[in-house]
């Protein structure tokens, strides 16, 4: 597609070291691709609206990737700049650190959104009036400066351009003194005027008016006001034949409500409002890096050396200022003049408490312990500049950029498919943990509950319309991946684009409903919240959100808490679910006089729009559940337990249990060994699903993957669930009673016989030899069409062959170990002079090669039941075992532990048991 084509263009040349030599313009592309140059210009357009494409206002119009800049330089960038020396002296100050807003405290913090409406106002043609409003000394005049500054800085104002400080109190009791000094009188339009006289605008023309305590003008002060703001035009006191044009950046300050104050037609005029925060509002750290800057202020103007004790920071820090920075200031100032009275040499000026004003001293009994642990000076000297003094902003480092890379360059070089869909899902998780739970939030334009009420609605609408299931926590992650995107100056090279739409296509190919879900989020951030969106958030939003279904799609144990109160429930869930840092637990709120059977009809709904398969908890509260079941939906398929008298301990308890995996039985059992609620089970009235379990001796990992290679094998439309267990579970009396009360259990495939009765199984190694197939097609006979066991037995054949069962459970070459596992086969042989059998070496492939997975990622099996090695025999096969198997050890740099010997032990004893 052409536009994809222009963008790539475009980043490939401002990418390029000598980016400045590389001006692209309509004209270029037009020869370049050869098209019309109404079809160039209407898609850079396109990607100038899509603050893609960064635009030089010159003739001709030149064009240079934004990201690509923003990314380099490290720095935010406006969407056009007039000249090119503009946008060149904009990246020069950004390496040099000489933005004048870069220099404010707290322009990464509680400032961040109000210079950022600034800088708005600012780059906006002949810019947009500005009203700052605050208490008393939280720094309008200064940020009013900057903004001047600032102008100078991107090129908005000229060099010479003016800024005039107009304070409206020092003439409020006189209105018409008032506006002859604003706009200015003529000869005779007053006693004493006897000639013409300019005012502030005219002084500040082509340049800013700062209009200080603006909320003393009356209201026909207001109404001239304006009138200029409106046509542009001044009249000057007495002469109102007389006006004139002038061009003048206003920015109005005020400490008062403007409700009360200002004209509604005066407030609809100025487009840029503000709230600067108080100092009491000021992040902790903008305080301390303020009490330093006033410091070093005093330094600079003495030309003396200071030190601080640690003791007086701290006591700054924590008194409440009336007069804000103001007043913060002052008592700064007056702890120096304190200090160089009572100093004696010229050595350092050391400030200490007894330094500060008696009103600061005044410390409770809390000021004081806290004031007692400091220790110390900070020193500032004359030499030192504001940046090596002050807590330096972070360099922004976006990680979203970074992960989407790795990605990449993983399907760049993939070998595995299964492997790279797991390690793309767990780079997208822990990009996903980092920047929910890690991952500073300061402010930005589009605030995160924002996010958090949209992403709620899109989802709630995508799970009606298109009946998927999503986790809770789903709506919570894309608006902090979104709400950081703000942030993001990533971008992809165009290798780097042309593996993202693979990438995309791949993932779009695993489920169909994906694209349907991503094109709505696409369109929701594109056109109705005007966010950029490009590959890489395609890319982000494939992985997760496959994840995501995929997720909702296997077994779910899920756990609603049902309190009366307006949020008994929801506070107790948002406990739990906070603790955990994760979205477990949901929460119905229930008015005090609610029926029993608006409670099923609530319950009922939330089984209808959620996938259960495991069962269902509910923790109510005063027995208010009692006989809730008549209420509930006959054809359930899972049981739901009901726990009476719910307090946040038993949802702790219920909510480690459900993200440790725990069964249904053994949460139950947990919370009424601790707590002893009163307990109830629900159980389907009849079997609907027939389930094969997978299961493994080691644990559920390799459990979990051979599930999937028998989900692979299965036809879509078979009805047959398949879950993962680990062979302990499946010895629990309680758990295989409850599942015998959900599911006909068809069979179970593993690495081990958990011996359950009546119910056939077949191993690992008989799947892949195809030892037992004749068996297998047996028993599905009952549960599949004859066209359906055909094509089960074509995929199975093709599944279960050992390399693909290796490539599917393991990170490892396979090839490389298995030669490794052969050399331990010959070397046990050659210990024991046992042969082990083919069934037992297709066994010891797989468990092997897990092991070392296991033991590379540093999750190792570390108990084991030594029952069995008790006599002579077993401990020399054992001990031959170790021998023969130190060769992996020396391989892969690993040490096998002795409970991992065991389960080796456990399989190679069979083998001999079965060739005696």
């Amino acid at each position: 597609m052409l536009l994809d084509q222009i963008e790539l263009c475009l980043k490939e040349a401002t990418a390029d070291e000598h980016w400045q030599q590389h001006e692209i313009s309509a004209a270029f592309l037009c020869q370049k691709f050869r098209v019309k140059r109404n079809t160039v210009s209407h898609y850079l357009n396109l990607l100038f609206k899509d603050h893609k494409a960064l635009k030089i206002n010159s003739r001709p119009v030149i064009y240079w990737d934004k990201r690509v800049l923003e990314t380099h330089y490290q720095v935010r960038l406006l969407d056009m700049y007039p000249t090119r020396e503009t946008l060149l002296q904009a990246l020069a100050q950004s390496a040099s650190g000489t933005n004048a807003f870069d220099q404010v405290i707290g322009n990464r913090g509680s400032l961040y959104i109000a210079i950022e409406r600034l800088k708005m106002a600012a780059s906006y043609p002949q810019g947009l009036s500005i009203l700052l409003t605050g208490p008393t000394g939280v720094g309008k005049s200064f940020l009013a400066q900057v903004y001047y500054q600032y102008c100078l800085d991107q090129g908005y104002l000229a060099s010479n351009a003016q800024f005039v400080h107009f304070n409206c109190a020092e003439y409020a009791d006189n209105p018409e003194l008032l506006a002859s000094n604003l706009f200015g009188y003529n000869q005779g339009a007053f006693t004493g005027a006897s000639t013409a006289q300019t005012g502030v605008f005219d002084q500040a023309n082509h340049g800013v008016l700062f209009l200080d305590e603006v909320h003393r003008l009356d209201a026909k002060g207001q109404e001239k006001l304006f009138n200029y703001l409106d046509t542009g035009y001044i009249t000057p006191l007495g002469g109102s034949s007389k006006r004139h044009l002038v061009d003048v950046r206003i920015i109005c300050a005020t400490t008062e409500n403007l409700q009360s104050y200002f004209l509604d037609t005066f407030l609809r005029r100025i487009p840029i409002q503000i709230e600067i925060p108080s100092l009491q509002q000021r992040e902790l750290q903008e305080v301390k890096d303020l009490i330093k800057f006033f410091y070093w202020q005093q330094a600079q103007q003495l030309q003396r050396n200071l030190q601080v004790h640690q003791a007086v920071i701290k006591v700054l820090c924590s008194i409440r200022y009336q007069g804000n920075i103001g007043s913060l200031k002052n008592a700064i100032v007056l702890s120096v003049a304190s200090a160089i009275h009572q100093a004696t040499t010229l050595v350092p000026l050391k400030i200490t408490l007894p330094n500060l004003p008696p009103e600061i001293l005044n410390l409770n009994s809390s000021h004081a312990q806290v004031v007692a642990l400091q220790t110390g000076f900070l020193d500032i000297t004359v030499e030192q500049t504001l940046a090596q003094l002050i807590t330096k902003e972070p360099v922004l480092t976006d990680e979203i950029q970074q992960t989407i890379q790795q990605i990449l360059n993983d399907y760049h070089q993939m070998q595995y498919a299964d492997l790279f869909i797991e390690n793309s899902i767990a780079k997208i998780n822990k990009l996903c943990d980092y920047l929910v739970f890690e991952k500073d939030q300061h402010a930005n334009i589009i605030p995160l509950n924002f996010f958090k009420n949209l992403f709620e609605n899109v989802l709630a609408t995508i799970t009606k319309d298109q009946n998927i299931d999503f986790t809770g926590n789903t709506a919570l992650i894309l608006s902090y991946y979104f709400y950081n995107r703000q942030d993001s100056n990533g971008y992809l090279t165009g290798k780097q684009a042309r593996l993202a739409k693979k990438v995309v296509h791949y993932f779009q190919a695993l489920n169909a409903n994906l694209q349907i879900v991503v094109e709505t989020i696409d369109s929701i951030i594109t056109q109705s919240v005007g966010l950029a969106y490009d590959l890489m958030d395609a890319v982000f939003l494939y992985i997760f959100l496959y994840s995501i279904i995929q997720k909702s799609q296997t077994s779910a144990l899920r756990c609603i808490v049902l309190a009366h109160g307006y949020s008994t429930a929801s506070s107790i869930v948002n406990v739990v679910n906070g603790m955990h840092h994760l979205h477990i637990l949901d929460a119905i709120d229930m008015p005090v006089d609610i029926q029993i059977a608006t409670v099923g009809q609530k319950i009922n709904h939330y089984i209808q729009n959620h996938q259960i398969d495991q069962g269902l908890i509910l923790m109510v509260d005063m027995g208010s559940l009692e006989g809730v079941q008549k209420y509930i939906a006959r054809d359930v398929e899972f049981p739901i337990a009901i726990l009476n008298n719910v307090s946040t301990q038993a949802a702790l308890l219920v909510a480690t249990g459900i993200q440790q995996k725990q069964s249904l039985p053994k949460i139950m059992t947990s919370v009424k060994k601790q707590i002893q609620p009163e307990q109830q089970m629900i159980y389907p009235q009849k079997v609907k699903k027939n389930l094969i379990i997978t299961c493994c001796l080691t644990g559920i990992g390799t459990a979990t993957k051979i599930r999937k290679l028998v989900l692979d094998s299965l036809p879509a439309n078979a009805h047959l669930s398949v879950l993962a267990f680990e062979e302990s579970q499946l010895k629990d009396s309680q758990e295989l009673a409850l599942l015998r009360h959900v599911y006909n259990i068809v069979m179970v495939i593993g690495t081990m016989d958990p011996q359950l009765p009546q119910i056939p199984y077949f191993s690992l190694e008989s799947m892949i030899s195809g030892a037992d197939l004749t068996a297998l097609t047996h028993v599905l006979s009952q549960y599949l069409s004859e066209q359906e066991l055909n094509d089960f037995n074509d995929r199975l054949i093709h599944n279960f062959t050992l390399q693909r069962v290796l490539n599917s459970i393991t990170i490892l070459d396979v090839n490389v170990v298995m030669q490794n596992i052969d050399e331990a086969f010959k070397n046990y042989t050659q210990l024991s002079g046992q042969r082990l059998s083919s069934g037992t070496r297709m066994t010891l492939y797989v468990h092997v090669s897990y092991l070392v997975e296991r033991l590379i990622r540093n999750e190792p099996i570390t108990t084991y039941n030594w029952d069995s090695l008790t006599d002579t025999k077993s401990l020399t096969i054992f001990q031959n075992i170790q021998k023969a198997f130190s060769v992996i050890e020396t391989e892969y740099s690993v040490t096998i532990p002795q409970a991992e010997y065991g389960y080796i032990y456990d399989i190679i004893a069979a083998d001999t048991v079965n060739q005696l």
